[in-house]
């Protein structure tokens, strides 16, 4: 009697060794795979994605004394910024070499005809900004030495993609609103060292400067 309750002592301490052991190897493994995982991504948004976001990035504010009544950030995406921009997304995604260089020979001819711009815009009332609206209280403009002022070719709210779009512009919140405003591209002569992005209106005027010379 004794020695089969030793036994099967025994053996449940066999197996509940086996457990832990198990539960052990598993949870390194999962803890390496997440390290992993989050080196990454720390990656993917460091380096020279972020220095090129850094470099293409401005921000401008409107105050009525000391509020801040209007806040823009936007990004030009000028073919430079579009090559890191190309580089990030074929890692995040896992393209292989042939639709990386199909996705940057797409993004390069989109900048060589348009002047683009991604604007994450902030107002204390969100029903000021609509600048994808004819009502709307601002009117955007694209100004530069030896440049003639322009209109956008296109503004469009980019609400439905503001998830994904976070991933590549951090500085986009669920309480700002997002746009795509592109320009008429035209050629960028060395006189022209720097591009004004203009909202300007009845409560104020932003202007974001983006120098096109290092």
């Amino acid at each position: 009697m004794f020695g089969k309750k030793q036994a099967s002592s025994s053996i449940k301490t066999y197996k509940y060794q086996f457990i832990i052991l198990f539960l052990t190897v598993f949870l390194v493994a999962g803890c390496v795979s997440v390290r992993g995982a989050f080196h990454n991504y720390k990656q993917s948004r460091n380096g020279p994605y972020k220095e090129a976001l850094k470099r293409w990035t401005a921000e401008a504010r409107v105050y009525r004394g000391f509020e801040t009544i209007y806040l823009v950030t936007a990004t030009y995406r000028s073919a430079d910024f579009c090559r890191a921009y190309v580089r990030k997304y074929a890692q995040d995604y896992h393209l292989d070499a042939a639709a990386k260089a199909r996705m940057l020979a797409d993004e390069l001819a989109l900048a060589d005809k348009s002047l683009e711009f991604i604007l994450a815009v902030y107002a204390a009332e969100k029903k000021k900004i609509n600048l994808d609206s004819r009502d709307s209280l601002w009117r955007v403009y694209l100004e530069g030495e030896s440049l003639d002022r322009q209109s956008p070719i296109e503004i469009r709210s980019l609400k439905k993609e503001q998830v994904r779009l976070k991933e590549f512009y951090p500085y986009i919140s669920p309480w700002v609103e997002v746009y795509r405003v592109r320009f008429q591209s035209v050629p960028l002569s060395r006189s022209v060292t720097s591009l004004h992005l203009v909202q300007t209106g009845v409560l104020g005027t932003a202007r974001l400067i983006f120098s096109l010379r290092e």
